[in-house]
């Protein structure tokens, strides 16, 4: 038998086995990668659905009169309401720059608030006196148009 064969063929494999390993991690980076990409999208889709929806139901409220809403994602997130003379409210979150002065309503899953969740509104938003800061669960808000704001209240 020819050692010196024999001992060639194992530096052979190993260096074999070692670029299966690097292929293979490779491989599952960029996976993990895509998916992420593309699941962070579907989130950003989602809140920015529904605070176009709590938009929507918002502005159909007259002057003194209640109306109900629904929502129920992205569960864990944050509706946040900005006035237009802070920029970072008292809780922390920063309202996205291109509306700054503006009066602002976003649903925020950091306290760095993303621009595609965030819309503008004619009226301050508030909760209990304060200016609206809520953990998004499955729940009904009412919504009351007060003439100068609009008052919420967790049903």
């Amino acid at each position: 038998m020819n050692k010196r064969g024999d001992s060639e063929i194992l530096p052979r494999n190993i260096v074999s086995l070692v670029m299966a390993v690097i292929g293979i991690l490779l491989i599952l980076t960029v996976i993990t990668i895509l998916l992420l990409t593309y699941f962070g999208d579907i989130s950003i889709e989602k809140a920015s659905k529904t605070v176009d929806t709590v938009v929507e139901h918002i502005k159909q409220v007259q002057p003194g009169q209640t109306q109900t809403i629904v929502i129920t994602n992205p569960t864990g997130w944050w509706l946040v309401y900005f006035n237009e003379n802070i920029n970072q409210n008292k809780e922390g979150f920063d309202r996205p720059g291109s509306f700054w002065n503006k009066k602002t309503i976003c649903i925020c899953k950091t306290h760095a608030c993303n621009v595609k969740a965030c819309r503008e509104i004619d009226k301050p938003i508030t909760i209990a006196g304060s200016p609206l800061v809520m953990k998004i669960e499955i729940m009904n808000l009412n919504v009351t148009n007060q003439g100068t704001f609009y008052d919420v209240a967790k049903v």
